[in-house]
């Protein structure tokens, strides 16, 4: 396997590195042949990946608890792992607001993954916020490690869960009170998802 860390001094090393057709690693100083099959020249390295980043503001008004948001757009990233034994790391970041209490949860087509154990009728998340209020804007993130076991295409999204009993209209990137003013944030959110050979 070709080391990339031993490259030409007037050579430069790549920002980003894709996999391409044929076991090519396509770094756009130049190809490497990598062996896939070879467990030795893969462990621990990561294969692939792939971000998303929401730079948009998204509302949805969510049915009282525990009702969850739809996915919400802009934040999914599919990904084909290239070995089936491959340790997926997905990374949410996202910019919440319109209640102080909102849990982020993290999906693989469409089922809900890193769940607590024996969390009876309370509300399964990665992670929540604590806000002082409702129209204060705060960061909600989490990462989660699984192993799919799959190398077919996967798909992963998130969504928000409250905790009012009245229902709750939840705000990414802006808050509740979203006047044009130097006295109020808006941010970006960002998914993503890395794939690293065992």
């Amino acid at each position: 396997m070709a080391d990339l860390t031993n490259r030409n001094a007037d050579e430069t090393v790549p920002d980003i590195a894709t996999w391409g057709t044929g076991n090519v690693l396509e770094t756009g100083e130049g190809t490497v042949k990598v062996d896939l099959d070879d467990k030795a020249s893969l462990s621990g390295n990561v294969a692939q990946v792939r971000q998303v980043i929401k730079t948009d503001t998204y509302s949805e008004s969510v049915a009282s608890r525990p009702t969850t948001s739809s996915d919400i757009p802009g934040l999914l990233v599919s990904i084909s792992p290239k070995r089936i034994d491959s340790k997926i790391v997905v990374m949410a970041h996202m910019v919440v607001s319109g209640d102080p209490r909102i849990g982020l949860q993290i999906y693989r087509d469409g089922v809900q993954i890193a769940l607590p154990d024996s969390f009876g009728s309370r509300q399964g998340a990665v992670t929540n916020t604590q806000l002082p209020a409702r129209d204060r804007t705060g960061p909600l993130s989490g990462v989660v490690e699984e192993f799919p076991n799959t190398t077919d295409e996967i798909t992963y999204t998130v969504r928000l869960a409250h905790l009012a009993g009245d229902g709750a209209t939840l705000f990414v990137n802006r808050g509740e009170d979203d006047q044009n003013s130097d006295s109020r944030y808006r941010g970006i959110s960002t998914l993503t998802v890395m794939e690293f050979a065992q």
